[in-house]
């Protein structure tokens, strides 16, 4: 007896993390953090074009990012989440204060190869900086 089976290739996570600390530049704007590099480590396989973590496969996935910052000058600290050049959530401005950690999640419906992207904002008109390693983008099954 042969059993078909419907089920298609196992979903591949992708993930990116910031190789080195990202100076953000004061602006009254979303601006892309950039300096990320694949985290192959934890996540085979993940490739980074442009900043922008490639997903390795399709379907549901869940997106998830974090930003760990510091500043002389308190203020919220806010991520977008961008999917080929459209944002697909904004996450709730954290705490005001020195320093801090935002974060932003979404399910979305991906296909293989869209890209993804990262953009920081913060409430002060100053100077701050997202930490190496703590801040990163993953995309893993969704529900």
């Amino acid at each position: 007896m042969f059993v078909v089976s419907s089920h298609g290739p196992a979903y591949k996570p992708s993930g990116m993390l910031l190789s080195s600390s990202f100076a953000a530049t004061p602006n009254n704007s979303y601006q892309q953090v950039t300096g990320f590099v694949a985290d192959t480590t934890n996540y085979p396989g993940s490739t980074v074009s442009s900043n922008a973590l490639v997903l390795q496969s399709g379907g549901s996935t869940t997106l998830t990012a974090s930003a760990t910052w510091s500043s002389s000058l308190a203020g919220a600290g806010q991520l977008q989440i961008e999917r080929n050049g459209t944002v697909v959530v904004t996450g709730s401005a954290a705490a005001s204060a020195t320093t801090g950690t935002a974060t932003a999640t979404v399910n979305i419906t991906g296909t293989a190869g869209d890209l993804i992207t990262l953009w920081w904002f913060y409430s002060t008109f100053t100077n701050e900086t997202l930490a190496a390693t703590t801040t990163f983008l993953h995309a893993t099954k969704g529900p």
